[in-house]
């Protein structure tokens, strides 16, 4: 939480309330504290990044995590930087039906900035009767004269049923910075597990990279040999520690040292987000990425 927020400038006694408040309700890997924390799972990550959009109190969190997170794929359009048009995807990356929680995980598994597969913007509308979320990500396209095109991809989530009423529309999003520094920072927890994987089935599986995740099946691959998911950094780290969850807060003697500046107390589970990011749009998400690298308000 500590690392995400100093490298994305999101106020950290915010995360801390809301990964309280989703921790409580079992939605985070549940363990032990300090050097006896489990290490964060990708799924860890996409609930924590849904938290910071889909409540406006920490309280709520919870609810508004399953709810948001079970919504269903409907639908996956493509966009095709080189052609200058859209496309279908066949096949599709995931699923019809996959819910975004699931997708979000797997795809926290496979992107990072340095990694074939580049998450672009995760948005959420808010609503009681129409909610509905938007995720995308990109893979590079390198043409034969060696210019670098990207093929971003679309994923819209949403209730079966028929779209309601809307007085007010009110649209929040993370944008790419947000999405592939949590990336980043569960690679190495990625590859361990992975590692250990690899390990219990050294004899009767395939030989896998420890650095990479279990590729996907449906996901499109990147059309040149030098897109690669290595991660140069995530090694290095991983020699010196791994990212863990564990409680924050007052109970921990240990306060944050913004939180004076963002909360007066960070027991107040109904303080209200103040820096959930509003986002414009056309209600898809697409082609809005005006926020700036590390401003989330």
């Amino acid at each position: 939480m500590r690392d995400w927020c100093v490298a994305t400038g999101y106020p950290l006694p915010d995360l801390i309330g809301r990964g309280r408040a989703v921790r409580e309700a079992g939605l985070l890997t549940q363990g032990g504290h300090g050097v006896n924390a489990p290490a964060a799972i990708p799924q860890d990550g996409a609930v924590l990044l849904l938290s910071t959009i889909v409540s406006k109190t920490w309280k709520d969190a919870p609810k508004e995590v399953r709810r948001y997170g079970s919504l269903p794929l409907i639908n996956t359009t493509g966009d095709d930087e080189f052609t200058r048009a859209e496309f279908d995807p066949d096949p599709l990356p995931f699923p019809n039906g996959t819910s975004l929680l699931d997708a979000l995980t797997q795809l926290l598994e496979r992107c990072g900035i340095r990694r074939e597969f580049r998450l672009l913007a995760l948005k959420v509308k808010r609503s009681e009767v129409f909610p509905t979320a938007t995720l995308s990500f990109a893979t590079p396209n390198i043409t034969p004269t060696g210019k670098t095109y990207t093929k971003a991809y679309y994923l819209t989530f949403s209730v079966a049923e028929g779209r309601g009423p809307e007085l007010i529309e009110i649209s929040f999003q993370l944008n790419h910075t947000a999405l592939n520094t949590m990336a980043d920072l569960l690679a190495p927890n990625v590859a361990a597990a992975n590692r250990a994987r690899m390990q219990a089935k050294h004899e009767t599986g395939p030989s896998v990279s420890a650095d990479e995740p279990i590729p996907f099946d449906n996901l499109p691959r990147a059309t040149t040999p030098t897109a690669t998911d290595s991660h140069p950094e995530a090694n290095d780290k991983e020699k010196e520690s791994q990212v863990s969850f564990e409680s924050c807060g007052r109970s921990s003697g240990d306060s944050p040292p913004l939180a004076k500046e963002y909360c007066d107390d960070l027991d107040l589970d109904d303080r209200p987000s103040s820096c959930a990011a509003k986002a414009p749009g056309d209600g898809r998400g697409r082609r809005d990425r005006s926020f700036l690298p590390g401003h989330l308000a």
